[in-house]
């Protein structure tokens, strides 16, 4: 994903300028970073939170004591979703890389949905 503030009637939060249509939401690269969670023992365990525009959306951290297929564990974290939309939240894969692509795929879909569910309200 990239930004793009060029897109008329939007403002930088990506929100509705009043008498212009937003096409799609404003969107930030994602990125990853430690959570620090962890004792000092476990330091050099890998454990992130996701985040976009400065904000948590969720976490993928990898299991050490899991078969190594279940090894690494993502979750959307920032919305609730609703279960008719049939978005899975949260999962396990044997790769950070397929646990970056599952996360970014749900978040695609969960931010869809939220930014279609706002357009019925306006």
């Amino acid at each position: 994903m990239t930004s793009d503030t060029s897109l008329p009637g939007v403002s930088s939060s990506g929100r509705r300028i009043r008498g212009c249509f937003l096409a799609r939401p404003f969107q930030m690269p994602l990125s990853l970073r430690r959570t620090g969670f962890s004792s000092p023992i476990y330091a050099d365990k890998a454990d992130y939170c996701v985040i976009e525009n400065g904000k948590v959306i969720g976490r993928i951290y990898e299991e050490w004591y899991t078969p190594p297929d279940l090894r690494w564990f993502w979750s959307v974290t920032a919305f609730h979703i609703d279960p008719p939309l049939e978005i899975t939240a949260n999962g396990r894969v044997p790769t950070l890389e397929e646990a970056k692509a599952r996360f970014k795929s749900s978040w695609d879909r969960v931010r869809a949905a939220s930014h279609q569910k706002e357009q019925q309200r306006l």
